[in-house]
This record gives structure tokens, C-alpha cells and sequence, in this order.
């Protein structure tokens, strides 16, 4: 049996686990990532991170294929370098070098939403599937793309930053310093810029009485809200839905994959949402005579970024 080492590299956490020639995590670990402290001071961290899971896992350095790790931000795959990740504050970090250096093994690093997607499609069971777009919605807007059962980068490694193409001209601030990205308008915490802005209008609404309560809102909040059938909620999640949707169908005119996957924390509310997706995506595509593509919300969850890093050097 062959085995592989995944790190999941995010602004707050480091997850990382020994993965199996199934797709199967079968030791896990996650740490404090404390980006401030510096890339070396993180880098070294990983690889202390990846000892203690070959250490936990039974299994012998020897035994590991290679080390693979999905960080935010524009990425080389082939030499392992982030050339900017604004999560991190990294410009041109040799990630892949210096942990090659220290552990003296093969080491692969990705963009961190294109390991997700990709830790996604090695596990559906539909293996006829060779082209899937994942866009995963939480604080910011993910995406990642496979292509002909590869991971796509783009031609200068930055290919994928799907939340900063123009939703709406001369829009909403976004936090990547443009205005109108769908990140401003699909993302929770456009969510809640949002609900700040509906309860000042309407302040006898459940939106307005949560964040009387709770001195502020969160995402799941405003969901559990809208499915309690909270009229103002409703509008709110409404709307946030739609702007998804306007996503998915930009991505299904460009690219026609034969799936879509959504991740990120939306996913909890899935029996709610997904169905609101599918039928706006439905009535907005522009060839609506041929069957929609498959759009289903992402199984894996947490897991998919460590599966698709570990097993990104055979899918790169």
C-alpha cells in the first residue's frame, strides 16, 4: 500500500494527515498556522507537523510517496513557490524548497482551493467524471477546476481566482482592493455587511433583533433564521443565493464541466439552499435546451484539502 502526506495551509490552521492509496485519511493533526511570526517560522511548523503524523501513523518516513501542501494564493506547482498569498502575507515564498531541504522528501505545493477540488473528485464515485468546477463559499469565495482528471492552474500558476472576477462594475469594496468581485457579494461576510444594512431598514425584523441580541451575526445565524421562515432572512438568503447562482452560471457558460461542486460553510445548509441554486442556475443558463450540468454540494468537507494535496504530485 502506498501512502501520501497532505497539509492543508490556512491563515488561522495547518491541518494535515497520512493518506492512503483509497483516498482514506488515516491519521490526522491540525496546529495554530499564526501567520504573523514569518514564512520560515510557519514552514518549519509543517514540517515538525508532517514528522508527528508519520510518527502517529506507525508508519516509517521511507513509506510516505511525497509531501503535498495546498496554501492560499497564486502557486507554482512545479517548483513549489507562492508567489503571493495575501491570507499569509507570503510574496514569493519557496514553500516546496525549504521543506524539500528539511525533509528530504518529494514535495508538491498547490493552491489550497484547487487541492480541495481535487481531494473531491478522487473521491466521487462516478470515476467517467473528468471535468469538475468546485467553488466553495465561506469567509471568501474558493474555486478550483479539473480538467481532463487534472488540476488546472493556469498558465502563470493563477488561474482559479474566480472570487475576483467582476460580478457587479464598479461594486462593492472588495477586500482584494477592486470593486463589484463576486467575493463582495457571495461570500458571508458580504452576507453579513449585508444584514448589518437590512436591519438598520428594517429594525423590527429577526435580523435586527439578533444583532440587538448578540451585538453581531453570523452566516448560520441568517440561515437558521431564513429556514425558520423569517420573512427578512428569507430576502437576505434570497439574494445571497441568487449572487451564487450568477457565479455557477458564469461558470457552467465558460466552462461546461460536468459537475459542480459547492463547498464551504453554506454546505450545513444545504437542504435549504441547493435546491434555490439549482433552479436559479436552471432559468439563467444560456443553453437551457440541454441537461443542466450536475450541481451537488461537496462530501468531503475539512477532509478535501489534506486528500488533494497529499495526492497532488499524480494530478498536477
Amino acid at each position: 500500500m502506498k501512502y501520501f502526506a497532505g497539509i492543508d495551509l490556512g491563515g488561522t490552521t495547518i491541518k494535515g494527515g497520512i493518506v492512503d492509496a483509497e483516498n482514506r485519511i488515516i491519521c490526522s493533526k491540525s496546529i495554530r498556522t499564526l501567520p504573523e511570526r514569518g514564512f520560515e517560522a510557519v514552514a518549519e511548523d509543517i514540517a515538525v507537523l508532517f514528522e508527528e503524523l508519520v510518527k502517529s501513523s506507525g508508519l516509517e518516513m521511507a513509506s510516505i510517496e511525497y509531501l503535498g501542501a495546498g496554501s492560499p494564493g497564486a502557486v507554482d506547482v512545479k517548483i513549489g513557490k507562492v508567489f503571493f498569498s495575501g491570507n499569509l502575507g507570503w510574496e514569493n515564498a519557496e514553500l516546496g524548497k525549504y521543506l524539500k531541504n528539511r525533509l528530504g522528501k518529494d514535495v508538491y505545493v498547490g493552491n489550497d482551493a484547487s487541492c480541495a477540488a481535487l481531494g473531491e473528485f478522487l473521491c466521487l464515485e462516478d470515476k467517467s467524471i473528468d471535468s469538475m468546477a468546485m467553488m466553495t463559499v465561506g469567509t471568501g469565495v474558493g474555486f478550483g477546476l479539473i480538467l481532463g482528471g487534472h488540476m488546472y492552474s493556469g498558465a502563470t500558476y493563477g488561474g482559479g481566482e474566480f472570487g475576483h472576477t467582476t460580478l457587479v462594475f464598479a461594486g462593492e469594496q472588495c477586500t482584494c482592493g477592486k470593486k463589484g468581485c463576486i467575493e463582495a457579494y457571495a461570500s458571508f461576510t458580504a452576507l453579513i455587511r449585508d444584514a448589518f444594512k437590512l436591519a438598520e431598514d428594517n429594525p423590527d425584523g429577526r435580523i435586527a433583533e439578533i444583532i440587538k441580541r448578540d451585538g453581531t451575526i453570523d452566516g448560520k445565524s441568517i440561515f437558521e433564521a431564513a429556514i425558520a421562515g423569517y420573512p427578512d432572512a428569507r430576502k437576505l438568503t434570497e439574494t445571497f443565493i441568487e449572487y451564487i447562482g450568477a457565479g455557477v452560471v458564469n461558470i457552467i457558460n465558460i466552462l461546461d464541466p460536468q459537475m459542480i461542486v459547492i463547498g464551504g460553510g453554506i454546505s450545513r445548509s444545504s437542504d435549504y439552499f441547493l435546491p434555490k441554486l439549482i433552479e436559479y442556475a436552471r432559468e439563467n443558463a444560456f443553453c437551457r435546451q440541454v441537461k443542466l450540468c450536475d450541481i451537488r454540494v461537496a462530501s468531503k468537507g475539512n477532509d478535501a484539502g489534506i486528500i488533494g494535496a497529499a495526492r497532488l504530485g499524480d494530478y498536477i
